[in-house]
């Protein structure tokens, strides 16, 4: 998974890429984000398109100083969604972890403040 994984230009990765990787070898994928850097809040509202937004902000977004971070997350957000992956916002709170954990899920928990919850697809956690 490592030398298949998209990597920065200093080193380390980024959650999202994992998770695209998961989601390229048969895994249901969620993250669970509070990244308010990333997204708005107002985003994850019933009938809003989370990639036209995203889409959106990485046009008009231009700090030149984070603008190659800010690119190379975004497409991976975007790319993450295209494969079919599930984004929550939410708090990164024991009440969380407890329910994922309960529910036999494996976390990774990425750099970013994400976590991850892989499923093989076809198999359902219950809620």
């Amino acid at each position: 998974m490592i030398a298949r994984t998209r990597k920065m230009e200093l080193g380390g990765t980024f959650a999202i890429f994992l998770a695209c990787d998961a989601l390229r070898h048969g895994y249901q994928a969620t993250i669970y984000t509070y990244n308010l850097t990333v997204f708005d809040p107002t985003w994850f509202a019933p009938g809003v398109d989370i990639a036209e937004r995203l889409q959106r902000q990485l046009e008009v977004k231009k700090d030149a100083r984070l603008k190659h971070v800010t690119e190379l997350v975004t497409e991976g957000y975007l790319e993450f969604l295209s494969l079919g992956g599930q984004l929550r916002l939410s708090d990164l709170s024991r009440p969380l972890i407890h329910s994922l954990l309960h529910q036999n899920l494996p976390i990774i928990y990425g750099p970013e403040l994400h976590l991850f919850v892989p499923r093989r697809a076809g198999i359902r956690a219950e809620r």
